[in-house]
């Protein structure tokens, strides 16, 4: 399960260019439909998610990271390289 703390704080962090931080093996996923459109962003992936900036309210961001926490617990095992034992 993904968790996050409420006390969660991101003081010293910018936004940055995904080209700029992109490595080779980094999977993309975009989940803004304005980013999914943007030409050159080489996104991978695109989750539609209802933005929650629009609703306003704790419960629309709670609904949101739900739903992108769901998506990830259910793809991630399938990037993960298969076990060798």
């Amino acid at each position: 399960m993904i968790e996050i703390s409420s006390s969660c704080s991101l003081p010293h962090v910018r936004p940055q260019r995904v080209g700029d931080v992109r490595c080779d093996s980094d999977l993309v996923v975009t989940v803004c439909d304005r980013a999914h459109e943007e030409p050159g962003l080489g996104a991978d992936l695109h989750w539609s998610v209802p933005d929650p900036v629009r609703a306003g309210t704790p419960e629309a961001f709670d609904r949101a990271f739900e739903e992108l926490s769901r998506r990830v617990e259910t793809f991630a095992p399938l990037l993960a390289p298969a076990s060798t034992n």
